[in-house]
């Protein structure tokens, strides 16, 4: 009998703790389930401050949890009953605003509640919409629009560009078409470029009153006077240059026509519009009919007489003074390196044994180097003056050298070393084999260097020139 009672107790207890497992697991379960159920949660919360009263704060925890899941029925009926009452606090801030004759508040109130019902909608929260206070917005609005309007006329006349423009910009958000608006907000934007490049050309600084009506034109040319102005610009700031080379050095003759060709190019790419370079056919041509060189051409009366000829403003004077190449090698040493690898075999007893083998063999070593050097005399003169407006003597050398191996064998070069150890600088030893085994040519240094020459030169004669047309 007491048995019985035992194991009936027994079973009441197991079952009770049983129980009790469950439950624990169970509310485990709920609780990971609300973290990491964010709508759940942000509704809970929402619950609590609409209970304390706070239904503003509540509707935002309710529009969150609706965000979340849109499926959440609870955040859906608490939002509607919560956000009615936020949509009816917007109305009551337009009532009394437009009451007081603050229509400035009375417009954005008005529009807040507009896009407080929008987002709702947006969720699927259908609010009640208070169509009675529509007349008096558009009244509001009309005498804010027309508030506004004054004031950016006002801050137009005051030159207050930045402020007008904020004007006019509010303006066009609240409606896009109203009065001359359109007209307005392009003046005040583009009103300050427009007296900033009145100001530049009054300054004679042709090229800053160029870059300020280029930006007027992003939006319009035809605001004022814009196209007028930037063609006068064009016309006082424009630089026409024209190349002269010594015809009678017959040694650096095409040399210098090629320095004359490459930094006419550097020029083009640049798309300077004040800066015209004469054809170079055509200067030739003038100068050998009117038997005018190189030599003496800095004397002011040639120099005038060549400009007015040519029609040019300046002459870039090329004299290349030293043009040489040089080459060295290639030299040759006979060395040794090391082909070290490994190789497995079976000994007597069957086993697998791995052995360190080291065989020499012989390389050739060559080292040989290239060397292209220029020197030259730029002299940019004016034809009006014969003045020298700009001068710059340059030199500089451009060499190349290579050093490679060739082994008297074949070997495998992920298995040569420089010492029969293993050691030394292995990369550097082995990208010796893999070397490029010729030198550049003198065209190929030529044409570096003179490229590296054509545009230092272009570079330093558009400098001249912005200085020059801005008044510096």
């Amino acid at each position: 009998m007491a048995s019985s009672l035992q194991k009936g107790a027994n079973k009441v207890r197991l079952h009770t703790e049983n129980m009790k497992h469950l439950y624990l697991i169970a509310l485990s379960i709920a609780f990971v389930a609300g973290a990491c159920n964010p709508s759940k949660s942000l509704y809970t919360k929402g619950k609590k401050l609409e209970t304390a009263g706070m239904y503003r704060e509540a509707a935002t925890y309710y529009y969150d949890a609706l965000r979340y899941d849109k499926r959440n029925v609870e955040a859906q009926i608490g939002l509607k009953l919560a956000g009615q009452k936020v949509l009816n606090d917007y109305f009551e801030e337009f009532f009394k605003a437009y009451n007081t004759d603050k229509n400035k508040e009375a417009v954005y109130a008005y529009r807040n509640a507009e896009k407080y019902y929008s987002d709702l909608n947006d969720l699927g929260v259908y609010l009640k919409w208070d169509d009675h206070y529509k007349p008096d917005y558009e009244d509001a609005k009309n005498k804010y629009l027309e508030q506004l309007y004054n004031q950016g006329l006002e801050e137009l006349k005051r030159n207050d560009f930045t402020s007008a423009q904020k004007s006019f910009a509010e303006i066009t958000s609240l409606n896009p078409t109203y009065k001359d608006v359109a007209t307005l907000k392009e003046t005040a934007k583009l009103e300050p470029m427009y007296q900033q490049a009145l100001n530049y050309m009054g300054e004679k600084k042709y090229a800053l009153a160029y870059e300020q009506l280029e930006k007027i034109c992003r939006f319009t040319c035809k605001y004022k006077e814009t196209e007028k102005l930037k063609a006068e610009a064009i016309e006082k700031a424009t630089f026409t240059i024209g190349f002269f080379v010594d015809d009678k050095d017959a040694k650096n003759r095409e040399l210098q026509r090629k320095l004359a060709s490459m930094i006419t190019d550097e020029i083009m790419q640049s798309k300077n519009p004040f800066i015209h370079v004469v054809d170079r056919e055509n200067i030739d041509k003038l100068l050998q009919e009117q038997k005018l060189g190189m030599s003496g051409m800095i004397d002011e009366k040639k120099a005038a007489t060549a400009g007015k000829m040519l029609g040019v403003q300046s002459g870039l004077f090329i004299n290349v003074t030293e043009n040489t190449f040089t080459k060295s090698g290639p030299s040759k040493l006979q060395r040794t390196g090391f082909e070290i690898s490994t190789v497995s075999y079976r000994n007597h007893a069957g086993e697998t044994v791995l052995r360190r083998n080291v065989d020499r063999f012989s390389y050739y070593e060559y080292e040989a180097s290239a060397s292209y050097r220029v020197s030259a005399d730029f002299k940019l003169v004016s034809t009006e003056t014969g003045k020298i407006l700009y001068s710059k003597s340059y030199s500089d050398t451009n060499t190349d050298e290579i050093k490679y191996a060739v082994p008297t064998r074949n070997v495998k070069l992920n298995q040569i070393f420089p010492t029969q150890e293993g050691l030394g600088n292995v990369n550097s030893f082995r990208s010796m084999f893999n070397s490029r085994q010729e030198l550049k040519s003198r065209d190929e240094l030529n044409e570096h260097m003179l490229r590296e020459v054509a545009g230092t030169i272009a570079y330093e004669i558009l400098q001249f020139h912005k200085q020059m047309s801005n008044g510096q």
